[in-house]
């Protein structure tokens, strides 16, 4: 398959060889003039083509390493969110054990 990739590339470098030097070594006449703006109106859309996939290729990558990071900040945030309703849970009770002891404190400082 490699062969035959690089066959084909070889096929056509040869082609444009021998058109461009064919292109060069004859004078602009009218007839190389034609040939020259069409070669040219294959060309210059195509390369624009290729550069807009480029450029579109390149935001699609983008959005996806930015979906990505939103992804890990998303577990992060989840973790981060899990410490502190653990936080929360561990203050009520905390608070509720304080309530207690002041009301065992009051009821102790009553009886004195």
């Amino acid at each position: 398959m490699i062969k035959n990739t690089s066959k084909t590339a070889n096929k056509v470098f040869i082609i444009l060889l021998i058109v461009s030097i064919t292109l060069i070594s004859l004078r602009l006449t009218t007839t190389v003039q034609i040939i020259k703006q069409l070669i040219y109106s294959f060309v210059v859309p195509n390369i624009k083509i290729s550069s807009n996939l480029f450029t579109k290729s390149g935001k699609i990558l983008s959005n996806i390493a930015n979906m990505i990071q939103v992804y890990q900040e998303n577990i992060e945030l989840k973790n981060e969110k899990l410490i502190l309703e653990q936080k929360l849970i561990n203050y009520k009770v905390i608070l509720e054990d304080n309530i207690r002891l002041k009301n065992l404190l009051d009821i102790k400082q009553n009886k004195k």
